[in-house]
């Protein structure tokens, strides 16, 4: 799904900035699996809580009793370990 961008010269395309000639344009923000990929060479606690509650259910990891950050990054490292 194509945009138009406020200023006319440039479109969005799919979350990309594209211009008149189809160039692609560095945006401020990268799409999600960007920033996902990026989290993934970093530890679990630069994640928020909500993220590090989205990928426990996607590992299927159980986060009973884990009600702090921290306890949800021990359960999660826990199961990376297979404990």
């Amino acid at each position: 799904m194509a945009t138009t961008v406020p200023g006319g010269r440039y479109r969005r395309v799919d979350g990309t900035i594209v211009d008149a000639n189809g160039n692609t344009l560095e945006t401020p923000r990268a799409p999600r699996e960007a920033r996902e990929a990026a989290k993934a060479d970093t530890d679990l606690a630069a994640y928020t809580v909500a993220e590090l509650k989205t990928l426990a259910q996607e590992r299927g990891v159980d986060l009973t009793g884990a009600s702090r950050k921290g306890d949800i990054v021990a359960a999660l490292e826990a199961a990376e370990k297979g404990e």
